[in-house]
């Protein structure tokens, strides 16, 4: 990589008016950016229409003249660039190779940004014209809105005097506390300035599922009277209002259609997601917008960090100050014990998916035996029974299953996992809002963008290593309602063993910043004599895992509450270091257009309309996408299977290295010996 710092620090480059020419570096990142979504997938670098499209983008980003407009323009630097050690170019200059040391280098996420912070520092930066935004946030009143609670007044003035200076922001709350609320003032704000100053002022709200789209909707049209156009699957576009609703999934698809607006702010919910392909490609569409990000939760299970996404990160305060102040309920929560038969299982797991953490199947084999289930209904009926809440469970068979358990005892439950038929699926959601049955299990489904108030319990059936998860799947039963003095927590996989209390304090920005983190941060920093006590409850041993209460939050301390400072868990045997995006929420991203397609192709069918050629050929591509996705989420396993043999048959200690490349295939590296097995 040193070498390769040097030869990008030293592009034989000439002077424009005293800056370094931009051709080669433009060139150069235009490439990268191609490499990072898989558009080029080798060490030949075509001069395809792809690479032609973001030489231009780039230019108009850091020097945006009208030599930008030229599609002639990157032909100069695609051949002047032979001059470099690392590129050359064929006799047609059709087409050129670069070093394959450097093309590997360049699928790891952490090179590439190395190397594109390196050329924007020494080539760009002294050509990007000042951008004068459209919008005077020092001119906005964030206590304009008297609806809102004094602490989103407060992150929303924050937000307003970072714009005013800078670019992109993530703001981070806590589940429950209201960050649509907040982001849909922002807008409504917005849409006051620019009819007080006679413009237009436009922006877009992304989000990546259909529960969300619907409640941001809901906020900006019902509480805020606000009109406003959807791009979504099914529902005709409306382009002339200047605020747009998009789903990431159906406004990728629809991109090139969109790329003449001129979108002036964006607001990203749920944006921890922002790391995957589809929000990049949209964010780089807009190089010019202001950029909010929400989340409750900002990490990544592989440790990335969201410094190339976001310039700062806003902390709003910890759970337990909310419960405090009553703006969350307080709880109880209820776990297996670290020495438990259960904890023993799961921590014997040794199959994970590329993100880290474990797979489905391997949870299966764990979680889903008649003891476990057995114990998971039992713990219900023990300190919840009579109540409504929500089971989370590892997978479909899974979910049927603990289903089935619970009414076989008489609980009135219903099972939902995204392949149930959405009109199904939104029957089951409204039934149990209204009361109608107590316990809905489900497969992740209601981890984001799920506002059911009372909800009174939350049980954790599916073992987890994402920080995020957990807290996303707690926060649903944090919420204030009446008739609910506080919210049981039920874990019968401990994955309070891994994270501690709910209400523990975060250190959001060292997650921010992609900063490792040691296990013995894991379970939390408390001062003497701050723990929480354990105090247990009654117990029983068909499941063989006794359940006690850990905490109760009306009992807690300030100093208790204040003093734990609780971190991500490392991906412990994580099986690549080039991850940008957890490989379920691809694979949950993937599904999810997968279905927004067929609602498409049944719309036509319904009309008698003709099927477009494309939709069908995008709709086979993604179902290819997701068969190498799932492929993908089992090779650390087999990783292992294959190192096995080979270590067991050593009889003298050699040196050996299994690694993956998507070309190559699995490389075995043994002394000197290379054998590529595919």
């Amino acid at each position: 990589m040193e070498r390769y710092v040097q030869l990008f620090s030293s592009l034989n480059t000439l002077k424009q008016e005293g800056k370094p020419a931009p051709h080669k570096a433009i060139l150069l990142l235009s490439m990268i950016d191609l490499i990072a979504s898989g558009e080029i997938k080798t060490n030949r670098i075509d001069m395809s229409s792809a690479l032609i499209r973001r030489f231009k983008w780039n230019w108009k980003i850091f020097v945006n003249d009208e030599r930008g407009n030229n599609n002639q323009l990157i032909k100069i630097p695609f051949k002047h660039m032979s001059s470099e050690d690392f590129w050359n170019v064929s006799p047609d200059e059709k087409y050129a190779f670069i070093e394959s040391p450097l093309f590997f280098l360049l699928k790891k996420e952490e090179n590439r940004i190395t190397l594109r912070n390196l050329l924007v520092d020494t080539y760009l930066k002294q050509h990007q014209p000042v951008q004068d935004h459209k919008v005077d946030f020092a001119q906005l009143n964030a206590a304009a809105d008297t609806t809102l609670r004094p602490y989103q007044i407060d992150n929303k003035a924050q937000i307003y005097e970072f714009w005013h200076k800078g670019r992109s922001v993530m703001l981070q709350m806590p589940t429950g506390t209201g960050k649509t609320r907040l982001f849909v003032s922002i807008v409504k704000d917005l849409h006051n300035w620019s009819k007080q100053n006679n413009t237009s002022v436009k922006v877009l709200l992304l989000a990546h599922r259909k529960e969300l789209i619907l409640q941001i909707a809901q906020n900006v049209n019902i509480k805020y009277n606000l009109s406003h156009g959807l791009i979504a699957a099914q529902s005709p576009e409306q382009r002339e209002h200047d605020i747009q609703i998009g789903s990431v999934p159906t406004l990728t698809r629809r991109l090139e259609g969109w790329s003449e607006e001129d979108f002036d702010v964006i607001i990203i919910d749920e944006a921890h997601h922002v790391k995957a392909d589809s929000y990049k490609r949209i964010l780089q569409e807009y190089p010019n917008a202001k950029i909010l990000g929400v989340t409750a939760t900002p990490y990544r299970l592989n440790g990335a960090g969201f410094k190339q996404e976001f310039e700062q990160l806003i902390v709003s305060e910890p759970v337990s100050e909310f419960i405090k102040k009553g703006y969350l309920c307080q709880y109880d929560y209820f776990s297996i014990m670290p020495d438990s038969n259960t904890q023993k299982a799961i921590e014997s797991i040794s199959k994970f998916a590329l993100d880290g953490d474990y797979l489905d199947s391997a949870l299966a084999e764990v979680i889903d035996t008649e003891g476990v289930r057995t114990n998971i209904v039992h713990t219900y009926l023990n300190y919840a029974k009579g109540k409504k809440g929500l089971v989370y469970t590892i997978n479909r068979a899974h979910n049927e299953h603990v289903c089935r358990l619970f009414n076989a005892k008489g609980i009135a439950a219903k099972a939902i996992d995204s392949q149930t038929d959405p009109r199904e699926r939104q029957a089951i959601v409204e039934a149990f809002k209204n009361g109608e049955f107590q316990v809905l299990c489900n497969v992740n489904i209601f981890s984001e963008g799920f506002d059911c108030p009372d909800v009174e319990f939350i049980q954790l059936a599916r073992p987890t290593k994402s920080l995020s998860m957990f807290l996303q799947q707690i926060g649903r039963g944090l919420r204030v309602a009446d008739n609910k003095p506080k919210a049981i927590f039920l874990d019968n996989v401990g994955l309070y063993n891994r994270f501690g209390l709910p209400s523990a304090t975060r250190n959001w920005q060292k997650h921010f910043d992609g900063i490792e983190i040691s296990e013995s941060e894991l379970k939390g920093i408390a001062a003497p004599g701050d723990s929480p006590t354990v105090q247990f409850f009654d117990e029983f041993t068909e499941g063989n895992d006794p359940v006690s209460l850990i905490h109760s939050s009306d009992t807690e301390s300030e100093s208790e509450t204040n003093s734990l400072q609780l971190n991500e868990p490392e991906a412990d045997n994580y099986a690549t270091d080039n991850q940008e995006t957890d490989n379920d929420t691809t694979i949950t991203l993937t599904i999810e257009e997968i279905d927004e397609i067929e609602r498409d192709i049944a719309a036509f069918q319904r009309y008698g309309q003709p099927i477009p050629n494309n939709l069908l050929e995008r709709k086979r591509i993604l179902e290819q996408q997701l068969q190498q996705e799932r492929q993908i989420a089992e090779l650390p396993h087999k990783l292992k299977q294959l190192a096995t043999p080979l270590f067991n048959n050593l009889s003298t200690p050699l040196s050996i290295t299994i690694t993956y490349d998507p070309i190559e295939g699995v490389i075995v590296k043994r002394k000197d010996l290379k054998t590529s097995i595919n």
